[in-house]
């Protein structure tokens, strides 16, 4: 242990800097409490990454003695970590680069958590359907984490998912129990915190076969902020990525009106051929409207900023789209897309005045596409 007298500024700057708690990856006790006594003490003790003394653990000649009283180069532990990093045998790996890495790792966090204002409290809705292990995409734990810095919420979340049942999504009545369950968990558990104004945003984390999201989307609409996030699968994350974006963007190719039906082909995470769509349609002309990417591909929605450029193309392919087949019609959807796109498609579909929306999934089982659920306009009712 230092003996080294650590002035009472850097002590306090230390405390600070680690909000009393330890600094070791995966420790993070909380320095007043204890487990023996129902009163609080200070259990921390104050670590060097470079030894005070030349001949101490991780010491170094001329560093030792010019680190010793330097805040940068002090770590605060509870005794039990203190005690790991300097046993002789651990040295070779809990090194300086380590250490170091640790320290900035627990302070940045710190100073990122401690940053949170209260607008920033958000009601979190997960969703799920079809997914026989939920337990890795939606623990409280990393949802927190994930949520930072942007937001932070308070547990339980709301979850509109129907536990413990994985049907297969081929039959009529699997879209009928999975819509009247997502609905009927909405108007239960967000709704009422919606016409109550109890939300400054939701945060929605949500993995469901296209449809249900898009019908998701829709119930929430745009009225009430709402950050959606995307399951990422390298890196393992629902965080938005710091992406190059320059090159990209959205292609929207509208069709020349030869009928009144029209269906709007997504080929964003894979492509859909006209012909698939077409043999939808055996008996009747269909014109096809396609907003697609250069190369389609599953992961490539990775920054928050391809999700808004999304919003702009699809309000103005709907608006497109009413003005050529008129209120009075319905929209075809053939989704190919991730499912913060499908949600986003809902939220910016207008209730009052778009199109209706019948809305297909592909199903091998069937051999090809079939129709999976129509959300309908208030301008039709």
């Amino acid at each position: 242990m230092s003996k080294t007298r650590i002035p009472p500024k850097v002590v306090l700057e230390l405390w600070t800097r680690a909000a009393g708690r330890c600094e070791m990856r995966s420790c993070n006790k909380f320095l007043f409490d204890s487990v023996t006594s129902p009163e609080s003490f200070n259990g921390a003790e104050m670590a060097h990454i470079i030894a005070n003394l030349a001949k101490g653990p991780r010491g170094v000649e001329k560093e030792s003695a010019k680190l010793a009283k330097d805040v940068n180069n002090l770590m605060l532990l509870c005794p039990s970590c203190h005690n790991e990093i300097d046993k002789s045998e651990n040295l070779e790996y809990f090194t300086i680069e380590l250490l170091t890495n640790m320290k900035k790792e627990h302070e940045d966090r710190i100073r990122l958590v401690t940053g949170i204002t209260e607008d920033q409290d958000c009601h979190v809705i997960t969703y799920y359907a079809g997914i026989s292990d939920i337990d890795n995409f939606f623990t409280e734990k990393r949802i927190k984490s994930e949520l930072l810095p942007d937001y932070f919420t308070h547990f339980p979340h709301i979850n509109l998912g129907m536990s413990g049942r994985y049907d297969k999504d081929n039959t009529e009545k699997y879209w009928i129990d999975e819509e009247n369950n997502l609905v009927n968990n909405f108007n239960k558990k967000v709704r009422p915190i919606i016409e109550e104004n109890e939300v400054n945003s939701f945060a929605v984390f949500a993995l469901a076969p296209i449809p249900l999201l898009i019908k998701l989307g829709a119930l929430l609409d745009d009225k009430v902020s709402s950050a959606v996030y995307q399951k990422h699968r390298n890196p393992d994350t629902w965080k938005w990525l710091e992406e190059d974006i320059r090159d990209f963007d959205y292609k929207i190719i509208y069709p020349e009106k030869i009928s009144n039906n029209i269906a709007l082909n997504l080929s964003l995470s894979g492509t859909i051929t006209d012909d698939r769509i077409q043999a939808v349609f055996p008996d009747k002309d269909i014109d096809i409207c396609t907003l697609t990417i250069k190369n389609p591909n599953f992961d490539y929605l990775m920054t928050k900023e391809q999700l808004e450029i999304f919003s702009v193309k699809i309000n103005q392919i709907l608006d497109r789209l009413k003005e050529m087949y008129g209120h009075n019609n319905n929209l075809h959807v053939f989704p190919a897309c991730p499912s913060s796109i499908a949600i986003e498609i809902g939220r910016r579909w207008f209730k009052k005045a778009d199109l209706n929306l019948v809305i297909y999934d592909e199903n091998r089982s069937k051999g090809g596409f079939i129709k999976a659920m129509e959300i309908t306009s208030e301008y039709h009712k």
